[in-house]
């Protein structure tokens, strides 16, 4: 199974469950797996970050995605957390969700946007500024 499939399981029933009153200790182990989950997915794409960059630029490439990963953590903790002090505790299972939602549209849009295309290309003789806009002009 793939770690966002399993994340978005285990956040559907600790979900479900909070909203339906299970026990504490079921809620728990769901939210635990979520989190797990979610710390494996980050320490993936860090590695693919970091196996994707030459050597020269591996060090710089990790300290941006995580400085970005920092910044979204603060923003997505005080988003949640003012939102859902604004709206109240029964609400904070919606403004979780919604953050989650935006923070998935923001990045899918950041990757549509930056990410671009090397099919045809031969990796082992990529240089950094290859793929930069005005490189092709």
């Amino acid at each position: 199974m793939r770690p966002n499939r399993l994340i978005a399981r285990v956040y559907v029933l600790f979900f479900v469950g909070s909203m339906n009153l299970w026990n504490p200790y079921v809620l728990g182990l769901f939210i635990g797996a979520a989190c797990g989950s979610v710390w494996s997915c980050g320490d993936l794409a860090l590695m693919m970050v970091t196996e994707s960059s030459s050597t020269n630029l591996r060090a710089s490439s990790n300290a941006i995605v995580l400085m970005l990963a920092g910044m979204m953590y603060f923003i997505g903790q005080a988003l949640v957390g003012a939102i859902g002090s604004a709206t109240g505790d029964i609400n904070l299972p919606y403004v979780t969700i919604g953050a989650v939602c935006l923070g998935l549209v923001a990045g899918l849009t950041m990757m549509l946007i930056k990410v671009k295309e090397t099919k045809g290309s031969d990796l082992d003789f990529v240089k950094p500024d290859d793929y930069k806009e005005d490189a092709h002009e």
